[in-house]
């Protein structure tokens, strides 16, 4: 029967497209998780290569040479070591004395700002009196 083949053909065509529709659908989820060329182009400029990788190392390694090693970090200080340094630290009095130098210092500071505005303020009225 005509019907039957009909009917059969168009059963048969509406599941290829509903197929083919399941199988865009799928396709456009992965392509939404996945990178467009521009932005791997973007991500490649922006990765390091092996200079800047070399170079890193070499600052790491110059930052490393300066700093203590594990011996001498856990090595304790003699006593006669620290005596030596503790003849060298300031004592109070001289601390004093140096606090005492800088208000002196900040004193004359503040004189020498008053005798420079007093000599503007004479040049002002010295040029008034010519004019």
């Amino acid at each position: 029967n005509i019907q039957d083949v009909i009917r059969s053909t168009f059963k048969a065509l509406h599941d290829v497209i509903k197929a083919q529709g399941d199988a865009v659908k799928s396709l456009e989820r992965q392509i939404d998780g996945k990178a467009t060329a521009g932005d791997m182009n973007a991500t490649l400029q922006r990765k390091a290569n092996i200079a800047d990788v070399n170079r890193s190392i070499m600052d790491i390694t110059h930052v490393l040479e300066g700093k203590a090693s594990v011996e001498e970090v856990e090595r304790k200080v003699e006593r006669h070591e620290v005596q030596a340094l503790l003849k060298t630290r300031v004592t109070p009095a001289e601390l004093s004395a140096e606090m005492t130098n800088k208000a002196d210092v900040d004193e004359l500071d503040a004189f020498r700002s008053h005798v420079d505005r007093a000599l503007a303020a004479l040049r002002e009225e010295n040029e008034d009196l010519r004019a």
